[in-house]
């Protein structure tokens, strides 16, 4: 799973944790997620793994990320989580679309027609 994809490009994306008392938390968590393929266009690397928690999941899933249906959930960091593999396609996705455009509500990012 993980080897086939090394000769391709891939990254392990890590720690992308927003605090809950952040103003706009929202918009700073989506643009956490759009780094990453940010990272992937600009390392010319068609993957991109993480793990993300059962809440996050339909966040990360904005910007292109899919979950792995053939791991099953692990409670990490502890019981209250069910932790799950993620992984992006640069292929295969958007990481820019509109999905993504439509969870900020409108805001702008540099460089991009809205």
């Amino acid at each position: 799973m993980i080897e086939s994809r090394i000769p391709f490009g891939l990254i392990e994306a890590k720690a992308a944790w927003v605090s809950e008392d952040v103003p706009k938390r929202r918009e700073l968590t989506l643009a956490v997620a759009r780094m990453g393929a940010k990272f992937m266009g600009l390392l010319d690397s068609r993957y991109m793994m993480a793990t993300a928690a059962d809440n996050l999941l339909d966040l990360w899933k904005t910007c292109g990320g899919v979950v792995d249906p053939s791991m099953p959930a692990t409670p990490y960091p502890d019981a209250r989580y069910r932790t799950r593999l993620m992984w992006w396609d640069r292929l295969r996705t958007d990481p820019f679309g509109d999905e993504l455009r439509r969870e900020v509500g409108g805001i702008r990012f540099d460089g991009e027609p809205m």
